[in-house]
């Protein structure tokens, strides 16, 4: 062999000891990774360890059970709540993550609340943040963290920070409830003899437009939630207003307005305050909502004979239908995505929620109570809310469009429940 096929061969030799060398590096930094997928889902959901909240002993296992409530309810999660850090694991014990957490009281009516996600496989610490609050904020600190504990495993958005707004009528009066997403903590927004309908999210979700019959007709209002301030935009005509539904940008409203005594489709700008017609026809135009790209209008129409759901452009200049199927169809609700529309049907004389997906143009019949009313989509769009009506027990409950699961979450026998609508994500 001569010295250049000598060297040669060594150069080869030491290049295959150097790429052994750094697949075994890759195995032994990959392996980890592999273990911690394998372990993250355990039977299709994420495994988590919830320890107690040290410091304050009342609060601290109000936010755990709070925290293991949220998560429990969308699914996803399995969580364990007797979990040691000492304790032999098996197979069946492997825990994925761990949430710890510290609540102090700085003073009187302060409270400060450190929370920690773990990544117990991988040994580090993947979120730790403090929040500060009163005791009444202490169940919106608890949501939030739920929310960011949701987003740093599934890499979703979580709903549990969002808002609910119903009416109830109780002896006589009329509420506009502002509650948390599982329809707890109920803060009264407004009180009135008169009644409150057509309950509009503004899309920042500070806002709510709806409209009040307290002057002797109906009016859209528009109501700051934080400050309780009340904003008119539709009394300086002789008609009736209702139906608000804001534009994607929340500088306008469309809504169903009788100027001419048949009620119509009208743009309010809310800056010029000028009130334009969105639509003209000999028909009944009802209900409208924008499409998230805010380029196209969907709206209730009795055009054909019966009450059918429509879609415009923004100009006006292109109208098809897009409801077939009954004699009768409303109040669309069409999901951010624009995928799925939401609708009350008259089925066998009775009215019920359906579900038209978009792409397939077909129809699901998700309810079937004797007058079920209110649908709206979550703000994720993985499952609606809704007013529930069988034997004249009216219920709000809620439906899963990912495995069909209902859930009753409020029934009163004192108060009639009017109306709902959940609010977006609040950023």
């Amino acid at each position: 062999m001569t010295d250049s096929e000598s060297k040669l061969y060594e150069l080869i030799e030491c290049i295959d000891n150097f790429l052994l060398l750094s697949f075994l590096i890759i195995c032994l930094l990959y392996t980890p990774y592999v273990y911690a997928k394998q372990n993250n889902l355990d039977n299709g959901k994420y495994t988590v360890a919830i320890y107690d909240f040290k410091g304050v002993p009342e609060a601290g296992l109000f936010i755990k059970d709070t925290i293991s409530k949220d998560l429990n309810r969308i699914n996803k999660f399995k969580i364990k709540h007797d979990f040691k850090k000492n304790k032999k694991k098996t197979a069946n014990d492997s825990i994925s993550y761990i949430i710890k957490g510290e609540i102090n009281q700085e003073s009187k009516d302060v409270y400060n609340v450190n929370y920690q996600l773990v990544d117990f496989i991988n040994k580090i610490t993947i979120d730790n943040v403090s929040f500060s609050g009163s005791k009444a904020e202490i169940s919106n600190i608890a949501h939030l963290i739920s929310d960011r504990i949701f987003r740093k495993i599934t890499g979703e958005k979580g709903i549990f920070s969002t808002k609910i707004a119903s009416v109830l009528y109780k002896m006589g009066i009329f509420e506009l409830v502002i509650s948390d997403y599982n329809y707890k903590n109920h803060q009264v927004a407004l009180r009135s003899k008169e009644p409150i309908i057509s309950l509009s999210w503004s899309p920042e979700g500070s806002r709510i437009a709806y409209s009040s019959f307290e002057t002797g007709k109906p009016v859209i209002y528009i109501h700051n939630i934080a400050t309780g301030e009340r904003k008119v935009i539709s009394d300086d005509y002789s008609g009736a207003s209702s139906s608000p539904a804001w534009s994607p940008d929340g500088l306008k409203i469309a809504a169903t307005m009788t100027k001419n005594r048949l009620p119509q489709i009208y743009i309010v700008d809310l800056n010029s305050k000028n009130i334009d017609p969105f639509i003209s026809s000999y028909s009944s135009d009802t209900e409208p909502v924008f499409t998230k790209d805010g380029k196209h209008i969907i709206f209730n129409s009795d055009r054909s004979g019966t009450y059918q759901i429509y879609k415009s452009d923004i100009n006006a200049s292109k109208t098809n239908r897009i409801t077939f199927n009954g004699e009768y169809n409303s109040s669309p609700k069409i999901s951010s995505d624009s995928s799925k529309l939401l609708y009350i049907k008259k089925k066998d004389n009775k009215f019920q929620i359906a579900c038209l997906n978009m792409l397939s143009n077909t129809e699901t019949i998700l309810t079937n109570g004797d007058n079920d009313c209110s649908p709206c989509f979550s703000p994720n769009n993985n499952e609606i809310i809704y007013i529930s009506n069988k034997n004249d027990c009216r219920t709000i409950e809620t439906i899963s469009l990912i495995d069909g699961s209902n859930n009753k979450i409020y029934n009163d026998a004192d108060s009639s429940i009017i109306e709902i609508s959940w609010g977006p994500f609040i950023e």
